[in-house]
């Protein structure tokens, strides 16, 4: 009997020897797919990794954008705020220009119409002082000949007092 249980034993024994092959087969066969599982989870973890780098990158650049894009949009501002000042000193440069042009124009007339009765007053003042002249010689000749002396004898005593005024002199 011991024969047989030594049989038997050794049945269970290659019984366990081939479970423990299968067994050992199939823990080597898990532990290559583990092994290719994680390579594979370590690739995928470096690309996270890479993948994380770039957007951080892209997020980076995306902000410096941002930044260029509100300064940007700042200085447009400004330069929209200094457009309109200016517009509005155009404006009214050109309204004082054109007062000042008014005025000027003004003046001109003004000084075309002064120089017109400047004229006119020349000559009316000349022409009362010719009448006054001959007003005056009538008043001369009205004594002479009240006093019953000719018109000649008022020429000789004309000539008489400016030869008279031109000796004095």
């Amino acid at each position: 009997m011991d024969t047989l249980k030594l049989g038997q034993q050794k049945a269970e024994l290659e019984e366990w020897n081939a479970k423990y092959g299968i067994l050992e087969s199939e823990l080597k066969n898990q532990i290559k797919y583990s092994k290719t599982v994680l390579s594979k989870c370590e690739e995928m973890a470096e690309q996270d990794k890479n993948m994380k780098y770039r957007l951080k990158q892209k997020e980076d650049q995306l902000s410096n954008w941002r930044k260029k894009a509100e300064h940007n949009e700042l200085a447009l501002r400004s330069h929209m705020k200094r457009a309109g000042q200016l517009e509005a000193e155009l404006k009214d440069s050109n309204v004082r220009i054109a007062t000042a042009e008014k005025s000027r124009d003004r003046a001109i007339l003004n000084s075309k119409s002064i120089r017109s009765q400047n004229h006119k007053l020349s000559k009316e003042i000349n022409s009362q002082k010719e009448k006054l002249e001959e007003h005056e010689v009538e008043i001369v000749k009205a004594k002479f000949r009240k006093k019953g002396l000719t018109e000649s004898d008022l020429d000789t005593s004309l000539r008489n007092g400016l030869s008279k005024l031109t000796n004095q002199k």
